[in-house]
């Protein structure tokens, strides 16, 4: 299994693919050895790290990475119940226990060949259960990772995996390392430093390893024991590299005319914005935003990213990264993140565009989601400007032959009526019950056309869904005015003329759950009205169909009997009706 001298750790071409593909098969015969004999390999793999790492200093690398890789191994080659070998007491301390022991304190971790430095940190990564044990041993692992062998090691590639996997270190030794995060944050701020195309130096770290690092540095302020205001104290330290360098990228952005720069300063805005996305990510339901006195802090840096809302250079990227950080506010904040969702929609409106209107309207049902009614008065005051932009963007003229266009506006079809799914599902309905009746009822005819007129099954059954809960809102004596009109003369009609359409193929999966939401939908209305609705679909409206008075008393009766028969029985009609 040793590597070869040969072997290209820096540029790994075929012959480097192939000796991987090789290793591998050995692994598995190694796997098959474990199981038949466990004993076995833990006494070879222990007499190989004893014999190896206190004498790395004069063994040759390879054979130093080999015995680590072992050890790793390990972990996968045992049972779970051998692999978790780690025990409190002392005397009973495992072969694995020691082995892990010897990996740390023969400090093999300063051999610092790429090879050694990557088994290294993913070994003690896959253990990390042993520093429970025995967490004496962290300090010596968390100097490795923020010294020369992990994040400011010669290689890119052991400092981008060191990133991701320290994240994963600290997740799994948390409730040991209080004492040390103000000392962990003090050695890794020179690496948190925003990468711009100005800095004048190369970093050591690439914005996506940054990404890790801001979100372990957001975790390990959040989860430490520190009072709430030190918490604050830090968390703005955390975030200043990323508050003190985004205005002046925003001012250089707009006055630059080269092309290229334009793009680079566009892509340091949209990191910025996810650096500070993937801090938030350290909050949880009981380290709330708030309990750590960091609102603050997040609301402070919202206001200086919506400054970038109106930068017209790269828009879309610059909003992608806005949203998603108000995506991350939402989840953290409560109402303190409200009146800032206006300044974002206000902008939308001006320059509507399929695509972005379609990435927005998600925001729009998480928060209908989280705050319910309490969004409800904000939400009535932009309904009607938000509905209108989709709808005039829907209906703006496009070339037939722009198929991304056309998958945009069908995207975005589909988000319209998610959004309002959202709004019935979690009982927001004043939100509609407040407009004015002529622009309620647009909204409401959107709804039909949606159900009979969009040949996309996934549109139909959504709208057929907001049509049966509104029924069951609004369908009896005492809802909204008009309503029950509608109900006769809008969708009744639509439940029957849908399935009919040439497109609506109702041997299509997705077709058959619409068709299973629409004959729902006459159920409901009929569960409201009861005989009232017999009556006129006997008398007014299936006469109207050329249906035979025996075909017209069969529906009935099977309308009024249960849902599930009612379901077969319908779709065999229309089945019937199409052949």
């Amino acid at each position: 299994m040793t590597y070869d001298e040969s072997y290209d750790f820096e540029h790994e071409g075929e012959e480097e693919a192939m000796f991987q593909e090789y290793r591998k098969q050995l692994k598995t015969i190694f796997n098959n050895l474990a199981a038949l004999d466990a004993q076995l390999i833990i006494v070879t793999v222990h007499n190989i790290l004893t014999q190896t790492l206190p004498n790395w200093e004069r063994v040759d690398q390879l054979e130093t990475e080999l015995a680590i890789s072992l050890l790793y191994q390990l972990g996968e080659a045992l049972p779970a119940t051998q692999g978790q070998h780690f025990s409190g007491d002392l005397t009973k301390a495992s072969v694995l226990q020691e082995m892990m022991r010897l990996l740390i304190t023969s400090r093999v971790s300063c051999q610092g060949h790429m090879s050694v430095m990557l088994q290294f940190f993913e070994t003690v990564v896959r253990y990390d259960k042993f520093f429970s044990v025995e967490p004496q041993h962290i300090p010596d692992v968390l100097m490795a990772f923020t010294d020369e062998r992990g994040f400011r090691h010669r290689s890119a590639q052991v400092r981008s995996r060191a990133s991701y996997l320290f994240s994963r270190f600290v997740k799994g030794v948390r409730s040991h390392i209080h004492n040390y995060v103000e000392e962990i944050l003090q050695r890794i701020q020179d690496l948190l430093v925003l990468n711009t195309p100005d800095n004048g130096y190369q970093h050591l770290l690439s914005s996506d390893d940054q990404l890790f690092l801001y979100e372990t540095a957001g975790s390990l302020i959040v989860c430490s024991n520190l009072p709430s205001e030190k918490k604050q104290t830090l968390m703005k330290n955390l975030l200043s590299p990323i508050a003190t360098k985004f205005e002046s990228l925003l001012t250089k952005l707009v006055a630059e005319t080269n092309q290229e720069k334009q793009l680079a300063y566009a892509q340091s805005i949209n990191t910025a914005t996810a650096l500070a996305s993937r801090v938030s990510k350290g909050f949880s339901s009981q380290q709330t935003m708030q309990v750590c006195g960091c609102v603050d802090t997040f609301t402070d840096l919202l206001r200086l990213f919506l400054q970038a809302v109106n930068v017209p250079i790269h828009r879309q990227l610059i909003h992608t990264g806005v949203r998603q950080y108000l995506h991350r506010m939402v989840v953290c904040m409560e109402k303190e993140i409200l009146p800032f969702v206006p300044v974002v929609l206000e902008n939308l409106l001006k320059q509507p565009d399929a695509r972005e209107l379609h990435d927005f309207l998600p925001l729009m049902n998480q928060m209908i989601m989280k705050f319910k009614n309490a969004i409800s008065p904000f939400l009535q005051e932009v309904f009607m400007p938000l509905v209108s932009t989709i709808y005039q963007v829907l209906t703006t003229p496009t070339d037939e032959l722009d198929q991304v266009t056309a998958n945009d506006k069908k995207m975005l079809q589909r988000s319209y009526y998610l959004f309002i799914c959202t709004i019935v599902a979690n009982d927001v309905l004043d939100v509609l019950k407040n407009q004015d009746m002529q622009n309620l009822n647009q909204v409401l005819i959107t709804f039909i056309q949606g159900a009979v007129d969009i040949p996309d099954p996934q549109s139909q059954k959504m709208c057929f869904n907001i049509l049966r809960k509104l029924v069951d809102s609004w369908g009896g004596n005492d809802g909204m005015a008009g309503f029950v009109d509608f109900m006769y003369k809008s969708i009744i009609p639509a439940c029957l003329m849908a399935p009919m359409k040439p497109s609506f193929d109702l041997n299509d999966g997705q077709t058959s759950l619409a068709l299973g939401e629409c004959s729902n939908c006459l159920r409901e209305i009929y569960g409201k009205r009861g005989d009232e609705m017999i009556q006129y679909l006997q008398s007014e409206y299936l006469p109207t169909l050329q249906l035979s008075q025996q075909q017209t008393e069969e529906f009935c009766q099977v309308l009024k009997a249960d849902s599930k028969m009612f379901r077969t029985y319908f779709k065999n009609f229309f089945m019937k009706a199409k052949s």
